[in-house]
């Protein structure tokens, strides 16, 4: 999953399969009359205002195009129209084994009859007896506050994991062995060098018979972690030959003093080695 913030800078290009979706009906139908981005761009004034936020999504290429569809369209009303986002989602499939979703998300909040809301908002300091602290220009201490959380780093590490979620209940229901994991090789304990992203231009190139950078880099990590392998392997079969070895000479050890119990029994103590004897014992 890959975030992006949107500027006014920014042209977000939607080719397929668009669909809306806002958390009220009367909304829904608001937004059928013009495309969502055109929405966003005329309700910001500032220059530098951010538009929206687009998450790019990798779909299972293990699932249909129908069930890819119904799986877009859960997680997003699950994770963000649930909350007031609106979301317009664009699925791609070139049927080169790369579907992918474009899911372009609102900023401000979308109310319930159909008014944007305020980004943030103006929330006064207060002294320690919960009086607002005055400046010398007359005005009081403030700072801004945002009206949602979306823009907390946490948020992204729970639509990543909901993503995770949601993709593998969706493999499971069809008897699929694969799954997605939204962490790093590091989290996961995975002692595996990850491959870049190849991203589109030189995935065609590649395919092509053009070698890339990023093709090339690739390779080399694809050696690297097979030599990785093959390093843990070895070292696996060492430890087992090690510990079968250590487990050999216990029993032997162990033999040979029950033996050795079994030979000096009559005595009731072990015989005198010959060197220790005095000449009365000869």
């Amino acid at each position: 999953m890959v975030i992006h913030s949107i500027y006014r800078t920014y042209a977000v290009t939607l080719l397929w399969n668009t669909l809306t979706s806002c958390k009220f009906y009367r909304s829904q139908i608001h937004l059928k009359f013009q495309p969502l981005n055109l929405i966003v761009a005329d309700i910001e004034k500032a220059r530098n205002s951010q538009l929206a936020r687009e998450i790019e999504i990798a779909l299972p290429a293990e699932l249909d195009q129908e069930q890819q569809i119904q799986l877009v369209r859960e997680y997003v009303k699950d994770n963000f129209v649930s909350v007031g986002m609106c979301a317009d989602v664009a699925i791609h499939d070139k049927k080169d084994g790369n579907p992918h979703a474009h899911i372009m998300l609102t900023m401000r909040p979308l109310e319930q009859y159909g008014e944007w809301g305020a980004k943030s908002k103006k929330e006064y300091i207060l002294d320690k007896g919960g009086q607002r602290i005055k400046l010398k220009n007359g005005t009081f201490k403030s700072r801004k506050a945002d009206t949602v959380d979306w823009n907390n780093r946490e948020k992204t590490e729970a639509w990543r994991q909901a993503w995770a979620d949601i993709a593998n209940s969706y493999l499971a229901a069809q008897d699929r062995p694969e799954r997605i994991d939204h962490r790093s090789f590091k989290r996961q304990g995975v002692e595996q060098i990850p491959t870049v992203h190849m991203g589109v231009a030189a995935t065609q190139m590649e395919r092509r018979g053009i070698a890339t950078d990023k093709g090339e880099q690739n390779r080399r990590i694809r050696e690297e972690n097979r030599l990785l392998k093959e390093v843990k392997r070895r070292i696996a079969a060492l430890k087992s030959w090690v510990k079968e070895k250590t487990i050999l000479s216990h029993l032997f050890l162990s033999n040979h003093h029950h033996c050795w119990n079994c030979l000096t029994k009559p005595y009731g103590k072990p015989p005198p080695h010959r060197a220790s004897m005095g000449k009365s014992e000869i």
